[in-house]
C-alpha cells in the first residue's frame, strides 16, 4: 500500500472531502480488506455520505480486527445513532468506557444515549462523571443544565449552566423563546472547531451543539494518530 495514497485520502476526510476521500479509501482496501486505517476513515466517509449500513460494516470489522480500540466502538455507536439505534449505540459506548475509564467523553457520550431514551437519572449520572473528568467540559455542563432544567431542578440547571457560559466566555441572557428552543434542543457533543474556545467569537454556544455526539477535536485527534503511525495499544 502506498504511504502517499493514504495520506492523500487523509487530507481528503481532513477537508471534509468524503465522496473523493471514499474513494481513496476504497481503492487502498481493494489491495488489502483488512487495513485498518482505511476501514475506520472510509466509515466515516459512508457516515458523512449517508451510507450508514454500510459505515457499521466497516467498523465492525474494523473491531473484530482490532477490539481493544475505543474510538472504532464509538465511532460505530455514532453511525447506529442515526441509523436511530439506541440500544445497539449504548452497548458501543460502553464498551468504549470500559476501554478507557478515564476519558470523560466516554461518560457524555453515554449520556446523550441514556437521554435519547428518556432515561434521565442515568444521563444526569454520566454528566457527572464527565464533568469530574474534565471540569472544563462546556458541553457537558449546558448539556447536564439542560436535563436538570427539564427536570425541576433549577438551582442546579443555573448552576451548570453559569459554567458553560464561563467556559466559552459569553454570558447568556435568554428570552422565553430562547428557553423554549434550548429545552427542545438535542443534547449532543459539538461538532465544530477543533479548538472550541477559539469559535465562540465567531458564533453563539448553543450554535456550537450540533449534528450527533462526535466532535471534531476527538476526529482530528484521531486524524493526528492515523498521521503518527496508528498505533494502537495492545
Amino acid at each position: 500500500m502506498s504511504e502517499k495514497l493514504l495520506q492523500k485520502g487523509i487530507n481528503l476526510l481532513n477537508s471534509k472531502k468524503f465522496e473523493e476521500a471514499l474513494a481513496v479509501f476504497t481503492t487502498i482496501l481493494k489491495d488489502n480488506s483488512n487495513h485498518v486505517e482505511s476501514l475506520y476513515c472510509r466509515a466515516i466517509c459512508y457516515r458523512n455520505t449517508k451510507q450508514l449500513e454500510l459505515s457499521i460494516a466497516d467498523f465492525t470489522k474494523a473491531i473484530n480486527l482490532q477490539g481493544n480500540n475505543a474510538d472504532l466502538y464509538a465511532e460505530r455507536g455514532v453511525s447506529q445513532l442515526h441509523l436511530n439505534q439506541p440500544q445497539l449505540a449504548l452497548a458501543d459506548f460502553e464498551k468504549a468506557k470500559q476501554l478507557e475509564p478515564e476519558n470523560a467523553y466516554r461518560y457524555s457520550s453515554l449520556a446523550f444515549v441514556y437521554s435519547k431514551m428518556k432515561m434521565g437519572e442515568e444521563a444526569i449520572k454520566n454528566y457527572e462523571k464527565a464533568i469530574e473528568l474534565d471540569p472544563e467540559d462546556a458541553i457537558s455542563h449546558n448539556n447536564l443544565a439542560v436535563i436538570l432544567e427539564q427536570k425541576g431542578n433549577i438551582e442546579q440547571s443555573k448552576r451548570h449552566g453559569k459554567k458553560a457560559d464561563k467556559l466559552v466566555g459569553k454570558t447568556t441572557d435568554i428570552n422565553e423563546g430562547e428557553k423554549e428552543k434550548k429545552s427542545n434542543l438535542k443534547i449532543e457533543s459539538p461538532k465544530g472547531s477543533i479548538d472550541l474556545k477559539a469559535q465562540q467569537k465567531k458564533r453563539s454556544y448553543l450554535s456550537v451543539i450540533k449534528d450527533v455526539l462526535t466532535s471534531e477535536k476527538e476526529f482530528k485527534s484521531f486524524i493526528k494518530f492515523i498521521k503518527n503511525g496508528f498505533k494502537f495499544k495492545k
